[in-house]
């Protein structure tokens, strides 16, 4: 009590008269004593207790430390031993799991689930291994489904470059598919467009290799017009004039809708004419030449000729084709006549 009296004497703090009375008087008995000392316990100032440790404090500590090993709390946690888990409830927990990573509403399987961990464990592995086979052929569907929608996917991002109107309707179907996953014309689709994709590629393949080819001729001086590209693809056939000799040209065959090419040097004109059959068989020299330098432009332009079949200049006797630019004109006259009774019409 004296100790107590000083303490709160040195700190200048107000005592209450009944309390120093009580602290100071040595005939109080020890009950009151003590109340009185707990009354004045609280009158001592929380600064009063030391914050930090002092430096008596710190190296008594690091001598009952030396030697001794820290541990983080994560490596205290690692210690500890954990519950055991049932083998039963893990697969169950862990087939959910894929099935939820794949989109897939697991809450029809939850009552079953419920009923599973209510169950004795004895009898789990049983009840388990029937819900697993659910579960498994769920988590089987939906890896399925996850499939064909990728490759639907990756076929609209390809169909989506395409200008086609067949393109363009599948494009909407292959959409509608993929907002409906419960719709079974997936594997339909991606049929439809892996054969339009092929044929697409197909046709823009032989659409460079006319135009490839109809460029090379013109380098070598062949009458390459407007046009002649979409008049190939429409008659099969088209010819090119040698501007240097009037009287002949190339003949090309095929190469519209297919990887095979008919190219020969023709006579044009009538067939009632006579020609020189050394000229001819000169100018089919000339086009062997030119055919090399021809698979040279072409390869330049990234494309590739490969000859399958040739036969000797002067072989067979040249064909005689009408002159191209004649059937033009030709052409032309013959839609302004049928355009002529409309006008007079309106």
């Amino acid at each position: 009590a004296e100790a107590l009296l000083q303490r709160l004497q040195a700190l200048k703090v107000e005592i209450p008269a009944d309390i120093r009375s009580e602290l100071s008087g040595s005939s109080a008995s020890s009950e009151r004593l003590e109340a009185a000392m707990a009354r004045a316990l609280l009158l001592l100032p929380s600064q009063a207790a030391p914050d930090t440790a002092t430096d008596r404090q710190r190296e008594l500590a690091s001598q009952l430390g030396a030697g001794e090993r820290r541990d983080t709390l994560r490596e205290w946690i690692s210690r500890q031993p954990e519950e055991m888990e049932d083998p039963a409830l893990a697969r169950v927990d862990a087939v959910l799991g894929e099935l939820r990573g794949l989109g897939i509403d697991s809450s029809p399987f939850a009552d079953r689930v419920a009923l599973l961990e209510a169950e004795p464990p004895t009898r789990r592995p049983l009840v388990a291994d029937s819900l697993l086979l659910d579960l498994a052929a769920a988590v089987k569907d939906g890896r399925a489904r996850a499939k064909l929608a990728d490759e639907l996917r990756a076929r609209r991002a390809e169909l989506s470059v395409m200008k086609s109107p067949q393109a363009a309707s599948l494009l909407s179907e292959i959409d509608q598919t993929l907002t409906s996953p419960a719709s079974s014309n997936g594997q339909e689709l991606v049929k439809r467009a892996d054969f339009l994709i092929e044929e697409e590629f197909k046709a823009m393949a032989a659409e460079e290799r006319r135009r490839a080819v109809l460029e090379g001729l013109a380098s070598l001086g062949y009458e390459v017009s407007e046009g002649m590209a979409t008049a190939w693809v429409q008659n099969g056939q088209i010819v090119l004039r040698k501007a240097a000799n009037a009287g002949y040209g190339v003949e090309l065959l095929g190469g519209s809708r297919s990887d095979l090419l008919q190219v020969r040097v023709v006579g044009i004109g009538s067939s009632a004419e006579v020609h020189d059959e050394n000229r001819d068989r000169d100018m089919e020299t000339i086009w062997c030449g030119e055919f090399d330098r021809l698979r040279t432009l072409v390869a330049k332009a990234g494309g590739n000729v490969a000859m399958e079949f040739a036969r000797p200049a002067g072989q067979f006797p040249l064909k005689i084709v009408s002159d191209p630019g004649a059937s033009h004109e030709a052409a032309d006259a013959e839609r302004l006549y049928r355009a002529r009774p409309l006008n007079r019409h309106n």
